[in-house]
């Protein structure tokens, strides 16, 4: 039986905002984790970031890219506006 013509996605398959995502969460993940080491809470972030990253490419996917992006740069941005009222 011949499944060549099933779609295998892949890391690189994912569109601009979901790969982007994903890259700056397993980054932060490995940074957050260097000093304290949890197995549960490493699963569990990486389930979520899986979910999400799903997400996000099915939003590109049905052609709402920018809102992909508008929902990976909103929370940077209501971070940095935050932190500016606190000084």
């Amino acid at each position: 039986m011949n499944f060549s013509h099933l779609y295998s996605p892949s890391f690189y398959d994912l569109c601009s905002p979901a790969f982007l995502y994903c890259i700056i969460s397993i980054f932060y993940l490995i940074i957050n984790n260097s000093t304290k080491f949890d197995i549960k809470y490493i699963i569990i972030k990486l389930f979520f970031i899986l979910l999400w990253s799903v997400f996000l490419n099915i939003l590109c996917s049905i052609g709402y890219e920018m809102i992909a992006w508008v929902l990976i740069i909103f929370p940077f941005f209501i971070q940095k506006v935050t932190n500016i009222d606190m000084y």
